[in-house]
C-alpha cells in the first residue's frame, strides 16, 4: 500500500520504540495493582463475593466503553487515542488507593475500567497498524513487552506492600513514570492520519449495521475461543495474591510470587511464539496452550498449597502466553484471505478483541462468586476446564488451510 512508503526505515524504528514504552507502561501499571489487589481488598474487608461485584462493575463499564472507543480510535487515530489512553489512565489509577468503602471502590473501578479500555484498544490498533507498515509480524514482541513491565511492577509492588508502603504512594509513583516516559516520546508514534478514518455517512453507517449482523461465523468462534483463555489469564492476574493470601497465609510479598512467575514464562515463551507457530503451525500451538492450562491449573490446585499455585501459574503463563497474539493475526489474515469474509481486517479484529477481551472481564468476578459457594481454590477448577474447551475447539475452528495461508504470506513478507 501507498502507506508504507511514505514513512522511512527510521521513523518506522522510532514508532516501534515509543509503542514498546506505552506497552511497556500499560504492563507495569497492570502489574502494579495486581501486586496490591490484596492489600485493597483486605484494606476494605470485603469478601471474594463482594470484591467480584466491584470488579464485575469494571468489567460492565470496560465491555460498554469497548464500542465508543473504537469509533472515537477510527476518528482520532490510533496514536492520540493511545495518549489520551496514557492520560486518562494515570489519572484514575492512584484514586485506587484512595478508596476507604466498597462503594467508593466500585466507582474507582469504574471509571479504571473505562480508561483500561481507551488505551488497550487505541495501543494495539497502533500495533495493527505499525505491523502492516513493517510487513511482518510483531504483535507477539509487543505482547511480550507488555509481561515484562507487569513483571517488574509486580516485583517492585510487592517489596513496597511487605515494607508497608501505602497503595497510594505505590500508583501515583507509578503513574507518573508512565506520563513521563510516553509524554517524552509520544511525538515518535506514527501519525494520526496512518489509520484516522474520515466520519462515516448515514449509508455507510446502515450498511456497516447491516453486515455486522451477518459476520462470518469464524470470527465470532475465534473471539469465543479467547474468551475461555482470557478467564484463565484474568484469574492469573486477579487471584492469584489472593489465593496465596488467604488460603496459605503467605507473606504479602510471597503473594505475588505467582504472577512473577507467570509474567516471567509468559515473557519467555511470547518471545518465541512467532517462530514456534511458523514451524509447528497456529492451530499446534494454541491447542498445546489449551492442554497447558487444563493440566497445569488442575495439577496445581490438587497440589492445595504455595507450591501448587507456583505451579499453576507458571503453565497458565505457558498457556497463555501467545494466544492473544496468535488469535488476533489468523483474524486479520483471515479477513484478508478467505473469500467468504465480508468484513475488513480491522473490523475482525476489533471483533475478535471485544469477545475474547471480555472473558477477562468477566471471568474474575465469576470465580469469585463461585468461590464465596464453595472455595477460591475449587473456583479456579473454572478455567482449567474452559482450557480443554480451548483446545478442542481451536482444531474444530482452524483449518489447515489457514496455515497454508500465513505460510505463504510470511514467505511474501
Amino acid at each position: 500500500m501507498g502507506a508504507r512508503v511514505e514513512h522511512t526505515e527510521n521513523e518506522l524504528k522510532r514508532a516501534r520504540r515509543a509503542l514498546t514504552i506505552v506497552f511497556l507502561a500499560n504492563g507495569a501499571l497492570s502489574g502494579a495493582f495486581t501486586a496490591r489487589v490484596a492489600d485493597i481488598k483486605h484494606h476494605l474487608h470485603l469478601t471474594d463475593g463482594s470484591f467480584g461485584t466491584a470488579l464485575l462493575l469494571c468489567s460492565i463499564a470496560s465491555f460498554a466503553s469497548m464500542a465508543p472507543t473504537s469509533r472515537l480510535v477510527s476518528r482520532w487515530g490510533s496514536a492520540p487515542s493511545t495518549l489520551l489512553g496514557v492520560i486518562t489512565y494515570c489519572a484514575v489509577f492512584p484514586v485506587l488507593g484512595l478508596v476507604s468503602s466498597a462503594h467508593a471502590l466500585w466507582v474507582a473501578l469504574i471509571l479504571f475500567g473505562v480508561a483500561m479500555t481507551i488505551l488497550e484498544v487505541a495501543m494495539n490498533s497502533h500495533a495493527v497498524a505499525l505491523e502492516h507498515l513493517y510487513g511482518r509480524r510483531i504483535m507477539t514482541v509487543m505482547h511480550a513487552t507488555w509481561s515484562f513491565g507487569g513483571l517488574v511492577a509486580v516485583g517492585i509492588g510487592g517489596v513496597l506492600s511487605q515494607v508497608h508502603v501505602s497503595v497510594f504512594a505505590n500508583f501515583l509513583g507509578a503513574s507518573a513514570i508512565v506520563l513521563v516516559a510516553v509524554g517524552a516520546t509520544r511525538s515518535w508514534l506514527l501519525p494520526a492520519a496512518v489509520d484516522r478514518r474520515a466520519v462515516a455517512s448515514s449509508a455507510d453507517r446502515t450498511k456497516r449495521s447491516l453486515s455486522w449482523r451477518h459476520l462470518p461465523i469464524f470470527f465470532i468462534a475465534l473471539g469465543l475461543l479467547g474468551l475461555c483463555e482470557q478467564i484463565a489469564e484474568g484469574a492469573a492476574g486477579t487471584w492469584g495474591a489472593i489465593l496465596s493470601r488467604d488460603s496459605y497465609h503467605a507473606s504479602p510479598l510471597l503473594s505475588t510470587m505467582p504472577y512473577v512467575v507467570f509474567s516471567v514464562v509468559m515473557v519467555v515463551c511470547r518471545l518465541f511464539g512467532d517462530r514456534l507457530a511458523m514451524k509447528f503451525s497456529t492451530r499446534a500451538i494454541l491447542s498445546a496452550s489449551g492442554v497447558i492450562i487444563a493440566v497445569g491449573l488442575g495439577i496445581g490446585m490438587a497440589l492445595n498449597s504455595i507450591a501448587g499455585v507456583l505451579f499453576a501459574w507458571a503453565f497458565l503463563g505457558a498457556g497463555s502466553a501467545n494466544v492473544v497474539p496468535l488469535l488476533f493475526s489468523a483474524a486479520g489474515r483471515a479477513a484478508r484471505t478467505r473469500a467468504s469474509s465480508s468484513i475488513s481486517p480491522a473490523g475482525a479484529l476489533a471483533l475478535v478483541t471485544a469477545v475474547a477481551y471480555s472473558g477477562g472481564l468477566i471471568g474474575p468476578p465469576s470465580i469469585g462468586y463461585l468461590a464465596d459457594a464453595s472455595s477460591l481454590r475449587l473456583a479456579l477448577l473454572l478455567p482449567a476446564a474452559l482450557g480443554a474447551v480451548f483446545a478442542v475447539g481451536v482444531f474444530a475452528v482452524l483449518s489447515h488451510d489457514d496455515d497454508v495461508a500465513a505460510s505463504r504470506e510470511a514467505t511474501a513478507d
